[in-house]
């Protein structure tokens, strides 16, 4: 197969991923709430400080850069789930400058996270497990090894975008891949709802 073959393949397949797949895991993860609001949760698990908290202007930026949202429609997100029923999270006064706040999860909002990362990895696993009916074990980590690739090579060309830092688990990684990031910068979910 020529280069131009593959890349016409590979494209489909990543835009495939992109709208049915990340779509579907999205689904599965955030329960109850909006994708907006599990990408907010998603946002502080992955590049908060200790996974628990970060300046609501990063997340502004952020959320704007995934869902081309407002930034009233991310305070309208963010107050939702600071009340009640949900309490996920608390806006605080940040230590540098009373102007900023910083978004805090609460002990509701930890919880739930967990519940949201354990819910996209049975759905991973349950992936992982049907791939095994095709694939060896060292088809499935090269596949792992390809993606981490490519997620270096579009921060490359993106570079504004960050990959998110590496919470738990122990990972055996190729020197390739230590070099690239650990995870996709990307949202949990693909549009905002």
């Amino acid at each position: 197969m020529q280069v131009e073959e593959h890349a016409a393949e590979l494209l489909e397949l990543i835009y495939f991923v992109y709208d049915k797949g990340i779509s579907a895991l999205g689904d599965v993860m955030r329960a109850e709430l909006t994708r907006t609001q599990s990408g907010i949760l998603w946002l502080i698990r992955a590049e908060g400080e200790h996974g628990r908290s970060l300046p609501r202007k990063q997340i502004a930026q952020r959320l704007h850069d995934w869902f081309e949202l407002s930034s009233p429609a991310i305070t309208s997100a963010l107050q939702s789930m600071a009340r009640p029923p949900l309490g996920l999270v608390r806006l605080i006064e940040s230590a540098d400058s009373g102007r900023e706040k910083r978004v805090l999860l609460t002990a509701k909002g930890e919880r739930f996270v967990l519940a949201m990362t354990a819910r996209g990895r049975q759905v991973v696993q349950e992936l992982i497990g049907d791939l095994r009916h095709h694939l060896s074990e060292a088809q499935i980590l090269a596949g792992v090894d390809f993606l981490r690739l490519a997620v270096a090579f579009f921060q490359r060309i993106h570079p504004h975008r960050h990959p998110p830092r590496l919470h738990g688990g122990n990972r055996t990684r190729t020197p390739a891949s230590a070099s690239s990031g650990s995870r996709a910068a990307t949202s949990p979910n693909r549009a905002a709802t």
